[in-house]
Protein backbone atom coordinates (compact mmCIF):
# COMPACT_ATOMS: atom_id res chain seq x y z
CA UNK A 1 0.00 0.00 0.00
CA UNK A 2 1.18 3.28 -0.68
CA UNK A 3 1.59 6.33 1.72
CA UNK A 4 -0.51 8.41 -0.79
CA UNK A 5 -3.29 5.70 -0.83
CA UNK A 6 -2.80 4.98 3.43
CA UNK A 7 -3.44 8.64 3.50
CA UNK A 8 -6.80 9.00 1.63
CA UNK A 9 -8.05 5.75 3.18
CA UNK A 10 -7.13 7.16 6.80
CA UNK A 11 -8.92 10.96 6.02
CA UNK A 12 -11.50 8.67 4.55
CA UNK A 13 -12.04 6.68 7.51
CA UNK A 14 -11.61 9.82 9.74
CA UNK A 15 -14.52 11.89 7.57
CA UNK A 16 -16.97 8.84 8.39
CA UNK A 17 -16.00 8.60 11.99
CA UNK A 18 -16.23 11.95 12.62
CA UNK A 19 -18.71 13.69 10.31
CA UNK A 20 -19.07 17.59 10.57
CA UNK A 21 -21.88 19.19 11.49
CA UNK A 22 -23.02 22.71 10.37
CA UNK A 23 -23.48 25.34 13.01
CA UNK A 24 -26.69 27.15 13.03
CA UNK A 25 -26.37 30.79 11.71
CA UNK A 26 -26.82 33.24 14.45
CA UNK A 27 -29.78 36.07 14.04
CA UNK A 28 -28.68 39.31 12.63
CA UNK A 29 -29.46 40.17 17.09
CA UNK A 30 -27.17 37.39 19.05
CA UNK A 31 -24.47 39.08 16.18
CA UNK A 32 -21.69 41.03 18.45
CA UNK A 33 -19.30 43.40 16.78
CA UNK A 34 -16.56 45.21 18.71
CA UNK A 35 -17.46 48.49 15.80
CA UNK A 36 -19.83 51.36 17.00
CA UNK A 37 -20.99 51.13 13.32
CA UNK A 38 -21.33 48.80 10.66
CA UNK A 39 -23.40 47.66 7.52
CA UNK A 40 -23.68 44.60 5.15
CA UNK A 41 -25.06 45.59 2.32
CA UNK A 42 -25.79 43.10 -1.16
CA UNK A 43 -23.90 44.08 -4.13
CA UNK A 44 -26.25 43.00 -6.79
CA UNK A 45 -29.09 44.75 -5.55
CA UNK A 46 -27.64 47.39 -3.17
CA UNK A 47 -30.47 45.72 -0.33
CA UNK A 48 -29.44 46.29 3.23
CA UNK A 49 -28.85 42.84 5.40
CA UNK A 50 -27.41 44.16 8.59
CA UNK A 51 -27.21 47.93 9.97
CA UNK A 52 -26.05 48.87 13.44
CA UNK A 53 -26.51 52.38 14.26
CA UNK A 54 -26.86 53.63 10.72
CA UNK A 55 -28.43 56.84 11.61
CA UNK A 56 -26.06 58.11 13.42
CA UNK A 57 -23.31 61.06 12.40
CA UNK A 58 -19.84 60.33 12.62
CA UNK A 59 -16.88 62.17 11.29
CA UNK A 60 -14.46 60.41 8.34
CA UNK A 61 -11.82 59.22 10.86
CA UNK A 62 -9.59 57.83 7.64
CA UNK A 63 -10.27 60.84 5.03
CA UNK A 64 -8.88 63.03 7.92
CA UNK A 65 -5.62 61.33 8.78
CA UNK A 66 -5.37 61.20 4.77
CA UNK A 67 -5.21 64.88 4.43
CA UNK A 68 -3.80 65.45 7.50
CA UNK A 69 -0.58 63.57 6.09
CA UNK A 70 -1.08 65.25 2.80
CA UNK A 71 -0.82 68.36 4.28
CA UNK A 72 2.12 67.68 6.50
CA UNK A 73 3.92 66.16 3.32
CA UNK A 74 3.34 69.21 0.39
Amino acid sequence: MTYKTFLTSFLITLGCIFPLQAKETPSPSDIQLGAVKAAVVELNNGNTLYSKHSDWQTPIASLTKLMTALVVVE
